[in-house]
């Protein structure tokens, strides 16, 4: 049996499936869709540019060397971002989009790696690294939480550890202020 609902309680007798008489053609959706896409590539592009120019202005400044990933300010974007008004976008794809935009702004800015230790369940670890730091930064895995751990210390190095008792790697962590 398959339920189809009906636009009744709307004044009419018409079927949800059928279009309503002010859907515009396929045709007509699709050249928008195109114009759209069009006009978000040259913002990206336009981003792009920007990301390349901080980088040069952080250098300008003498700043070239300390790596630019801030946590605080990517939450800042998404909170402002997502408290705008918005018609049918889901926060979800919000989240993911500006991931993608805002790693490949770091990756513009010096170096940027991430290592990952994943313990017993490196397949999800890595996932969840990919979707917090996304596809910009090259990824290693690594079989040893040190290993990670070490990574990290280089320039633009980043470390996602998975939670192992079979390893208490955050204990050393104490003898690394350095490392956040």
């Amino acid at each position: 049996m398959t339920y189809r609902p009906s636009l009744q309680n709307a004044g009419t007798d018409m079927d949800a499936s059928e279009p309503s008489p002010t859907a515009r053609p396929l045709e007509a959706v699709r050249a928008r869709l195109d114009e759209v896409d069009r006009r978000l590539l040259e913002l990206i592009d336009e981003r792009a540019t920007l990301s390349g120019e901080v980088a040069a202005a952080k250098a300008a400044a003498g700043e070239s060397g300390r790596f630019a990933l801030r946590p605080q300010r990517e939450a800042e974007v998404l909170r402002n971002l997502l408290g705008r008004s918005r018609r049918a976008a889901p926060a979800g794809l919000i989240v993911r989009i500006w991931r993608e935009l805002m790693s490949d702004s770091l990756s513009r800015q010096g170096p940027y790696h991430v290592s990952v230790y994943g313990g017993q369940t490196p397949d999800g670890v890595r996932e969840a690294a990919r979707m917090r730091f996304g596809a910009a930064p090259s990824f290693t895995a690594v079989s040893r939480p040190e290993d990670a751990i070490a990574a990290a210390r280089t320039p633009g190095g980043v470390a996602v550890l998975a939670l192992d008792t079979r390893t208490p790697w955050w204990g050393r962590l104490l003898a690394e202020p350095a490392l956040r």
